[in-house]
């Protein structure tokens, strides 16, 4: 997504997340982010998604045992040397699920200060 269309603050920040494509069984693929916002994520996988796609994610934090689940859509896919870099749209996340990540991302920025993009 272009930086000027960007709605909200991405935070580099490596968690645990696994991603499950909705037309296949729920059997999940173990990745973790390069960078968070309330709207989406980034991940490197060695799948080659595509845009459009739609993917179930689990979200794991290190201080919940509990994941956040959520489905998203696949926005780009850019190839780096054996892998791909995927960028990644919340669209159905249930609202306490929602506040969970507002949180996080709050306590984020705290932790982290500028270190956003």
């Amino acid at each position: 997504m272009d930086q000027g269309k960007r709605r909200h603050i991405r935070w580099k920040k490596k968690l645990r997340v696994a991603y499950s494509l909705m037309q296949e069984s729920e059997s999940y693929r173990e990745v973790f982010t390069e960078d968070i916002s309330e709207s989406g994520l980034q991940i490197i996988s060695l799948d080659r998604l595509t845009p459009r796609q739609m993917v179930r994610l689990r979200l794991e934090f290190v201080y919940d045992s509990v994941p956040i689940v959520a489905v998203a859509k696949v926005v780009y896919v850019g190839e780096l040397e054996h892998k791909f870099r995927v960028g990644l749209e919340f669209l159905k996340i249930e609202s306490f699920q929602e506040e969970r990540l507002r949180r996080y991302l709050g306590k984020l920025r705290q932790d982290l200060g500028d270190e956003s993009d």
